[in-house]
């Protein structure tokens, strides 16, 4: 047992000895002694600071400290979507208003697009399978005179409320109410975005797509900025109704 003890107490020795010695432990190494034995402590805090021999020979520079005194630095300042201002706030504008002016006056059109000067309107499209409503609601939610229309008010009857037609044409008449508001904020110096929330699946819900893409609808379409599905969507519950049989 005391041979195994000693024999790898000689094995750690002969590693450690092996092993390359640290940059302080050379400084140590070849510091002079003392009389006594010890190492010459100012000789040794000297060539810590001046540098310390190498393997080569030479003298190896020691990296110097850096100034006690805090350096104050200006924070960068990061423009996310929108125009940093001097006092700190961060006005978030679209990508299309981002562009500087030629003579670079970007602050002095964000007075223009401040959120007091943006009235958010919502269009509720409901695409049933029998019939075609869509619903304006103005900031305050409120639906404005003859701000709805449907497949039986523009002059469909029964089945025909369902078709493709009906919903084009309810379209239509949504985009122009749309337009007349569009004017009235111009002139109040204010503009219009529009949230689009869909509903169900039917007919109409393609026919208001195809009706922005066409020319009546491309001042609507500069102005929706939010899009969004509100389909319910049924996940287990009751039983449903048994087919109908024709």
């Amino acid at each position: 047992m005391f041979r195994a003890a000693a024999t790898v107490a000689r094995t750690h020795a002969r590693s450690a000895h092996a092993r390359t010695l640290c940059s302080t432990a050379r400084v140590l190494a070849a510091a002079p002694r003392g009389p006594s034995g010890g190492t010459n402590l100012q000789g040794l805090l000297g060539d810590l600071v001046k540098g310390y021999p190498n393997q080569s020979g030479a003298t190896a520079p020691i990296a110097e400290a850096p100034p006690t005194a805090e350096t104050i630095l200006p924070t960068p300042v990061q423009v996310r979507g929108g125009v940093a201002l001097t006092d700190g706030s961060e006005i978030h504008l679209d990508d299309a208003t981002l562009a500087p002016t030629p003579d670079g006056s970007v602050l002095d059109r964000v007075a223009s697009y401040s959120p007091e000067r943006i009235a958010k309107w919502t269009m509720h499209v409901n695409c049933g399978r029998n019939n075609t409503i869509i619903t304006l609601a103005d900031p305050t939610g409120r639906v404005p005179k003859k701000g709805w229309t449907s497949g039986g008010l523009e002059g469909f009857r029964k089945a025909n409320r369902a078709s493709y037609e009906a919903g084009y044409r309810c379209a239509v008449t949504v985009f122009t109410k749309l337009k007349a508001e569009i004017e009235l904020l111009r002139q109040e110096q204010k503009e219009m975005h529009i949230e689009l929330r869909f509903a169900g699946f039917g007919p109409g819900r393609d026919a208001l797509y195809r009706a922005l893409l066409t020319q009546e609808g491309a001042e609507i379409q500069n102005q929706i900025r939010q899009v969004v599905d509100c389909t319910p969507i049924k996940i287990g519950g009751t039983r449903a109704k048994k087919m109908r049989r024709l």
